[in-house]
């Protein structure tokens, strides 16, 4: 039995090509994702977070800001819930902050900015 097992294991890591199989889909968005952006003013940090998300995820986060526009990822803790303090305000004006699943047809989830 053990040994049909581990034949069984190796066959589908050979009809992958070898390469490990992708991992668990984010399921797909809720109306309930959320997302705020704070900051204290020009050259202060400014924090992203949110809540509604799936949990233990990652999603995309496309910046846009008045130097032009960026884009990074943000982890979900277990609870959904996410917290990024990794974006500065190095220039007055809007900041607007988009977020989209991951995946081969990403899909926006949420969306905030603020003005400093």
């Amino acid at each position: 039995m053990l040994g049909l097992a581990a034949l069984l294991a190796l066959a589908a890591v050979t009809a992958s090509g070898g390469v490990a199989l992708a991992k668990r889909p984010v399921p797909p968005p809720t109306s309930s994702q959320t997302c705020t952006l704070t900051s204290a003013g020009v050259g202060q940090p400014m924090y992203l977070t949110g809540g509604g998300f799936a949990p233990d995820s990652q999603y995309i986060v496309y910046m846009s800001t008045p130097a032009g526009t960026g884009a990074t990822t943000v982890n979900t803790d277990s609870s959904g819930n996410l917290a990024n303090g990794n974006f500065w305000t190095t220039w007055a004006g809007t900041y607007d902050a988009q977020i989209y699943t991951e995946g081969h047809r990403p899909s926006l989830v949420a969306s905030c900015s603020v003005t400093v």
